[in-house]
């Protein structure tokens, strides 16, 4: 009787022990599942970010590239526009000369329409 119920004791232990075990993998499963989960979220959203971060790097290159070109025609339309200052001016200037030449030929014209009438007059 005494090794019946040791049997029967024993095959108790054995069963909490194989339901402890069971329920203990179960818990491993589920922890490791998400662990993997996790990890593999954590894989794609770095994954996605990397991604992201090269395809920022490309536009900001794009824009730097740009911004140099347009840094590089200001500075031609600015010397363009000097030239055009100067040319300008020299132009002005010789306007005024043209001007002032064009007023000494009108009074030397004058002056000599004025003598020739007085010899037109004398004669």
């Amino acid at each position: 009787a005494a090794s019946a119920r040791a049997l029967v004791a024993r095959d108790a232990m054995e069963a909490e022990l194989n339901a402890a075990v069971q329920k203990a993998q179960r818990e491993a499963t589920e922890t490791l599942s998400v662990a993997m989960k996790d990890r593999i979220e954590h894989f794609t959203l770095t994954k996605h970010l990397k991604e992201e971060a090269a395809h920022l790097t490309a536009q900001l290159s794009a824009i730097k590239s740009e911004a140099e070109k347009v840094s590089l025609e200001r500075d031609d339309l600015l010397e363009t526009r000097s030239t055009l200052v100067s040319q300008i001016r020299e132009t002005e200037t010789r306007g005024e000369k043209v001007s002032k030449q064009l007023s000494s030929v009108r009074l030397d014209l004058q002056e000599s329409e004025q003598a020739r009438a007085s010899q037109d007059r004398d004669l």
